[in-house]
């Protein structure tokens, strides 16, 4: 492969809500390190359900 970055990236999780209803947010950040540098700024927002077990995510990157 011609065009080829190498590096690591660190994942950080930020919880934003106070966990006690059904619906949580996280921020999600993370830092590249390596031939390409830089960060990047996400959130998470998850649903917990009724039934035991059930639930659902949704991430965005910003």
């Amino acid at each position: 492969m011609e065009n080829e970055a190498l590096g690591t990236f660190d994942v950080i999780f930020l919880r934003v809500s106070d966990g006690e209803g059904q619906i949580d947010s996280m921020s999600i950040n993370k830092i590249f390190y390596g031939d390409l540098q830089g960060i990047s700024v996400g959130k998470m927002l998850a649903f917990r359900g009724e039934i035991t077990g059930s639930a659902g995510y949704v991430t965005m990157g910003l």
